[in-house]
Order: structure tokens, then C-alpha cells, then sequence
């Protein structure tokens, strides 16, 4: 279903936007949701099915509860033990998207609250860039 939400936007953006004119924004119901679309626009940038600037923020619940949590740490090191992006707490993967962002769009954002303004100033001027 998110596959086919994705398709639909590359195919339709140019044409809803005015070949980019405009911006486009789209709310989430959830962060879990949000996540799934943005893993999905990632996995179709990469492999090359669009170039569209996409970019997300969303809030954070301080010290969420890990539903697989069993007290060993991984070790990044080991193999086997490496955490996928989707099994990141949301704290994580966010820190991980605007790690993205800044290295798409040379910047220094960083997510904590105080500075929360200011990174979504700086995702509204994301599409003035090169």
C-alpha cells in the first residue's frame, strides 16, 4: 500500500507542483507511518526512481519503551549484532534522517526542541537549493 502511495507521487509531482513550482507537504497520521513512507522514498532514490526533495521531522516520545529490549547491547562490530535503521528508536532514526538531510543539503541541523524551529525553517527553504 505505501509502495503504491510513493508510486503515485513520483508519477504525479511534477503535474500537481507545476513542474516543482510550488512545494507539496504531507501529514502523517503517526510516526511509524511516516517512517515507512520515508524508508520507502529512500529505497526509491536509491535506486534511482526519483530526485525529489524529501524531507521529514516529527517528535519524539524522551526515553520510549524498546519492545525487544533483553539488556545486551549490540555490538556493532560483531557480525550479526548490527541494529537495521528500522529497528533504531524513533530518537535515533530521527537523528538519522537529519544526518541525511544535512549531508543532501550541506547544513548543521541538529533535532533538540530548543532548535526544532529552526530546522523547520531551514526544511522550508530546503527547495531553493541546489
Amino acid at each position: 500500500m505505501i509502495a503504491r502511495k510513493v508510486d503515485w507521487i513520483i508519477a504525479n509531482h511534477d503535474k500537481k507542483t507545476r513542474g516543482r513550482e510550488f512545494g507539496a507537504m504531507m501529514a502523517m497520521g503517526s510516526v511509524d507511518g511516516l517512517l515507512a513512507v520515508w524508508d520507502e522514498f529512500e529505497r526509491r532514490r536509491e535506486a534511482g526512481d526519483h530526485d525529489l526533495k524529501v524531507a521529514t521531522i516529527f517528535t519524539y516520545a524522551a526515553n520510549e519503551e524498546d519492545p525487544d529490549a533483553d539488556g545486551i547491547l549490540p555490538d556493532p562490530d560483531f557480525p550479526g549484532d548490527a541494529v537495521p535503521p528500522a529497528a533504531l528508536p524513533k530518537r535515533d532514526r530521527l537523528q538519522a534522517i537529519v544526518d541525511a538531510y544535512n549531508a543532501r543539503w550541506h547544513r548543521r541541523e541538529r533535532p533538540e526542541r530548543r532548535r526544532l524551529l529552526r530546522l523547520l525553517q531551514s526544511l522550508g527553504k530546503a527547495g531553493e537549493g541546489p
